[in-house]
């Protein structure tokens, strides 16, 4: 695997013939766990070169005590790729990638005013600024992102199509830990017992048919989520049931629609997300 450290070294091996197309990307933040693996597998069965970027990006932290804490394994993190067969690994300091670097502002359309958008200002359009500059940097022919960031991945589809980017974004199914909480590095900060408090409600929101009858209102639906996530001792940020393409919002649960339940929450000082698809019946 070749470890890539400057945006410098990078152009040069983009340019070397090692670099064959097509190109699989997985940009992500470290601490990788096997949701990760699992993107770099996708990459490297699709394409000839497959590899992945480690960078904390700063632009898309609204809150400076979660960019302080995001955990950071970068030994472990190029074992765990030299293992899978990772071709390349771009690691840059922000010193280097963000030299000179001015983030646009971004056309998010309507996918910025929900959900996560209120919580987290600026959080798109940096995440947007950052997975832009990687893209004109790497030159992938494909991208690969989890769906357990469903509206990050929504966003990055929006941001690719209006600027007609030349690259194909690939969703993959979200990977669960034994109980059903979604692997994320920040798992690593809860407890044993939040753990499995937060997979009951992982599980809970994956099985709404079993529990709520045909044409419920979400807002019924949600008052129970809340309910169960303040039984656990956890902090509702919000509860949506929505359209999986636009992500606007509906306000039925009914089979008859595809339909995407998210969820955010606080288990102590961590925040969590989730989401489960409901396809039309």
């Amino acid at each position: 695997m070749k470890i890539l450290k400057t945006a410098e070294e990078l152009a040069r091996f983009v340019e070397s013939t090692d670099f064959n197309h097509p190109v699989g990307f997985v940009p992500t933040m470290g601490a990788l766990h096997e949701g990760h693996i699992t993107l770099l597998k996708k990459a490297k069965e699709q394409n000839k070169t497959a590899g992945v970027s480690i960078f904390v990006n700063p632009l898309q932290f609204n809150n400076a005590s979660d960019f302080t804490n995001y955990p950071i394994d970068t030994d472990n993190d190029i074992r765990l790729l030299q293992e899978a067969g990772a071709d390349f690994l771009f690691i840059p300091q922000k010193e280097n990638l963000l030299h000179h670097f001015t983030p646009p502002v971004y056309d998010l359309a309507k996918l910025n005013d929900v959900m996560e958008g209120p919580f987290r200002p600026g959080h798109f359009q940096g995440v947007a600024g950052i997975v832009h500059l990687l893209f004109s940097l790497v030159k992938p022919d494909r991208a690969y992102f989890g769906e357990k960031d469903f509206q990050q991945l929504a966003v990055i589809r929006h941001m690719t199509k209006t600027l007609n980017l030349p690259v194909e974004i690939v969703g993959c199914p979200t990977v669960r830990e034994a109980n059903g909480l979604a692997m994320s590095s920040r798992n690593r900060r809860l407890s044993d017992e939040q753990k499995e408090k937060a997979g009951a409600i992982s599980r809970f929101i994956c099985s709404l048919r079993e529990v709520f009858p045909e044409n419920t209102p979400t807002e019924i639906i949600r008052q129970e989520v809340f309910r169960q996530l303040e039984q656990r001792g956890f902090v509702p940020d919000y509860f949506e049931l929505c359209n999986p393409d636009t992500l606007e919002p509906s306000s039925l649960f009914s089979s008859a629609l595809s339909l995407q339940a998210c969820i955010a929450y606080h288990a102590g000082e961590v925040r969590l997300i989730d989401n489960c698809a409901y396809t039309s019946v």
